[in-house]
């Protein structure tokens, strides 16, 4: 379930290669208004693994701030039990709407970049408490996956 208050769906032409994969429509999440957030429940492999996580966000106006956290209770509806997991706050905008940039999510008490450990079904939420941000996509790499990882 999503709930996207005002925000808008936009179909983007660039931006389709994913590294490993190519995709062949691509929508961006924007237009975000404080407060907005999104549902994705994935299966992630089993038994749990480690993972670092990215978002491919911008913003034309102020600072990018998205949360993400695990439902733990009250899926599919407005009030959720959250467990708070990670924080994309690179302290500034890029250089436009169109100008999304690649970010790695951090542990929100010690800043240094988050791991997470995931496994089996799950509903995370994406949350945009300061609105005025577009994302494009989450990247979920097992550790090592990404250069740069911490092993």
């Amino acid at each position: 379930r999503r709930h996207y208050g005002r925000r808008r769906l936009r179909r983007r032409r660039g931006g389709r290669n994913r590294g490993l994969f190519d995709v062949d429509v691509n929508y961006t999440v924007g237009w975000a208004d404080p407060s907005d957030w999104q549902n994705y429940t994935r299966t992630f492999p089993t038994p749990a693994k480690k993972y670092s996580v990215y978002g491919f966000a911008s913003s034309g106006g102020s600072p990018i701030e998205f949360t993400l956290d695990e439902v733990t209770a009250g899926v599919g509806t407005e009030a959720q039990t959250l467990k708070p997991l990670a924080r994309l706050e690179p302290g500034r905008a890029t250089a436009g709407w169109d100008n999304l940039e690649l970010f790695p999510f951090t542990d929100p008490d010690t800043k240094a970049p988050a791991v997470l450990e995931l496994g089996g079904k799950m509903t995370l939420r994406l949350s945009m408490p300061g609105g005025n941000h577009d994302i494009d996509f989450l990247a979920f790499g097992f550790l090592g996956f990404f250069p740069g990882d911490i092993l």
